[in-house]
């Protein structure tokens, strides 16, 4: 809702006695121009407006009102009783009263009776009439005449004419006759005080002369008149003839000209042009020649001397393509491509399709020039020879011979494989002998090294089996059997892991260290049904029940989570976080130790903090009190902040009063003046 702003007002019809400086005020007690007229103390409908002075106005101003806008209300161009003249857009009225004289359209009238119309120019001035009415141009039939325009009349002794020239001459009235004589071909004849000029007769008799068959043929004198007509025959027909000894005729009066099209041939009419035009499809030839090529039944061929004939998509550069639809043989000796890039859809490209046998076909291949390098078929070893070293990436097959180099294949089988170093996915074999190996995945029935296996270091995945080290190139060892893990060949009962090693061990079953005399660390995750630890350093020990059931006998726990229904620990040291989901038993605040920093929350400890925490600001006030603490707003005044209601009404600045508008709104915190009120006068 938008601000009122109230200014100073009365119901009476009289002007305010006072008013401040600036200060508006209005009389809204207003009949009708005529009632609140400009004489007398009826002054109502008038806005006011104090001026001058620095507080009280010195004059009090009308500036507006009502009553002005009635006086401004007429329609444009009407003149309309107790309202201003208002001129439309002509700057015109439509109508003039001045005492007994009427304005209207464009006559003066007289409204008195009897009275006559006065124009009494000033001392010895005259009254003026237009040049134009000085002769008898100016005046209509009933019009009166001045005094100059009949002295001139009366007085007037010559006649003056003027001919087709620039060149004029006179009469006198009272010794002349005037004579109009008529030029070559023009007569001339009075009668009465009538002169007729006219052409003289020339012999040709009026009628219409030409028809369909025949044309008007005139001739016409220097004066411009017709001295005779006659006529002259025109054909009717037109004679054709065609490129033999046909011929034909068009009755022009009542026939057309058809031009039809042959084979192959359009032929169109718009307005008066006759387009002849051969078709975009053209059929039924049986030889086309163009220029050097011609078209003869399904050849094409060229009539050019040096026998060449080309196929060119774009001639104005090597670009476009030639799309040919269809199988192409190429019968000729040679075949030239010099494209830099050749693409072929087919999946097989057949070499020497004519040879019979291998033999035939010895020889066959690919050969690239400046690198003599060749890939040929060898008919006597039935075998591809390259003359160039061979790099993949990857080799499937299965290979008979030597190998030099590194190995690495998914699958194979290896019977005995002797290298250097042998990179390999997959090895199925019964024997291997190398001084390395690295292998990915060994699989088969019998897919283990049956008799002997000579190799420095083995590397499967991340696994490193080196002397009698099993290590970890990556993440951790996890040994993880179908049933149970069994270590056999031990010669002491503990399992032997390093203690300074991380890694994760995981079991579906029981897994129970019984024999540990010394600390078992784990630093990964130990995954179990079931763990009886005598002493142990668990990072996380998780599991259908992986939780020490019964009881934990440990000098020392180090754990980051520890899950259990129950643990009895004679120490236990917790170095991450510990979920408790029972409750502590036997145990207070009172046997915790406190620290110097982290204390325990008391009542007399939060007052005494509150106290030096809070302060009072401006316009606050605080009270202590009994474990209370009351936070108050002092009320505002002209001099000190503070808590201020917004009340009161337009119409009366004390107690509410039903339906009356209040000064101020007050929503969502937001404080908005409603009214501002001048009162009244």
């Amino acid at each position: 809702m938008a601000t009122i702003i109230r200014i100073k007002r009365s119901s009476t019809v009289n002007a305010p006695t006072s008013l401040k400086t600036g200060e508006l005020a209005y009389s809204d007690n207003y009949t009708d121009v005529a009632t609140n007229g400009p004489a007398g103390s009826n002054t109502g409908g008038r806005l006011y407006y104090g001026a001058g002075g620095s507080d009280d106005a010195n004059t009090i101003e009308i500036i507006g009102g009502q009553y002005y806008t009635d006086l401004l209300s007429a329609t444009p161009g009407t003149i309309q009783g107790n309202k201003a003249v208002l001129v439309d857009a002509n700057k015109k009225v439509n109508e003039f009263l001045v005492d007994d004289l009427t304005l209207d359209g464009s006559s003066i009238t007289v409204t008195a009776s009897n009275t006559a119309l006065t124009l009494s120019p000033n001392g010895t001035a005259a009254v003026n009439v237009p040049a134009g009415y000085k002769d008898r141009s100016g005046f209509g039939t009933n019009s009166l005449v001045t005094k100059e325009y009949v002295d001139v009349v009366a007085g007037a002794t010559t006649l003056t004419f003027q001919g087709d020239s620039s060149s004029s001459s006179t009469v006198d009235l009272d010794s002349q006759t005037l004579t109009v004589v008529g030029g070559a071909s023009i007569g001339t004849r009075v009668s009465g005080q009538t002169i007729t000029v006219e052409l003289d007769p020339t012999g040709v008799s009026a009628g219409s002369f030409g028809s369909a068959t025949s044309i008007p043929v005139l001739s016409v004198n220097a004066q411009g008149q017709i001295t005779s007509a006659t006529t002259a025959s025109v054909a009717s027909t037109l004679n054709l003839a065609g490129d033999g000894a046909t011929t034909g005729d068009v009755a022009l009066l009542d026939s057309s000209l058809e031009i039809a099209g042959g084979a192959n041939i359009t032929t169109t009419v718009t307005d008066n042009t006759v387009t002849v035009a051969l078709d975009t499809a053209v059929s039924g030839l049986t030889e086309l020649t163009v220029d050097n090529i011609k078209i003869d039944g399904s050849t094409i061929q060229t009539t050019a001397g040096n026998n060449t004939m080309y196929i060119n998509p774009y001639p104005l550069g090597d670009s476009g393509d030639v799309v040919i639809l269809g199988n192409l043989t190429v019968e000729g000796t040679t075949t030239t491509v010099n494209s830099t890039t050749v693409s072929l859809n087919d999946v097989n490209i057949v070499l020497a399709d004519s040879a019979q046998n291998a033999a035939e076909a010895n020889g066959a291949g690919l050969t690239v020039n400046g690198a003599n390098a060749t890939i040929t078929y060898d008919a006597s070893t039935d075998r591809w020879d390259f003359n160039k070293d061979i790099e993949v990436s990857n080799v499937y097959a299965n290979v008979t011979g030597n190998i030099t180099g590194d190995i690495d294949a998914d699958s194979g089988d290896i019977r005995t494989l002797t290298s250097n170093t042998a990179t390999i996915n997959t090895i199925s074999t019964s024997d291997l002998t190398a001084d390395s190996a690295e292998i990915g995945l060994l699989t088969g029935t019998t897919a283990q090294f049956d008799t002997s296996v000579t190799a420095g270091q083995l590397n499967v995945d991340n696994l490193r089996l080196d002397g009698n080290t099993i290590s970890s190139t990556s993440a951790d060892i996890i040994l993880s059997p179908a049933s149970s893990l069994r270590l056999t060949g031990l010669t002491d009962t503990r399992i032997p892991f390093s203690t300074d090693n991380s890694g994760t061990i995981t079991s579906s079953s029981n897994f129970t260290f019984n024999d540990v005399t010394s600390t078992f660390t784990v630093t990964g995750l130990i995954s179990t049904d079931n763990a009886t630890i005598d002493s142990a350093e668990i990072g996380n020990l998780t599991g259908t029940t992986a939780q020490f059931d019964t009881s934990v006998t440990t000098a020392t726990v180090n754990a980051t989570t520890v899950d259990t229904t129950n643990l009895q620990a004679d120490s236990a040291s917790i170095l991450g976080d510990i979920r408790i989901t029972g409750s502590f038993i036997d145990i207070t605040t009172d046997e915790l130790t406190e620290g110097s920093s982290n204390l325990y929350y008391t009542t007399n400890r939060v007052d005494s903090d509150m106290g030096d925490i809070l302060l009072a600001g401006e316009g606050i006030d605080i009270t202590d009190g009994a474990g209370t603490y009351t936070i108050s707003g002092e009320d505002a005044t002209i001099t000190n902040k503070g808590i201020a209601s917004f009340g009161g009404y337009a119409d009366s600045a004390g107690a509410a009063a039903p339906g009356n508008q209040r000064q101020f709104e007050l929503t969502g915190g937001d404080v908005r003046i409603a009214i501002i009120d001048g009162g009244t006068y």
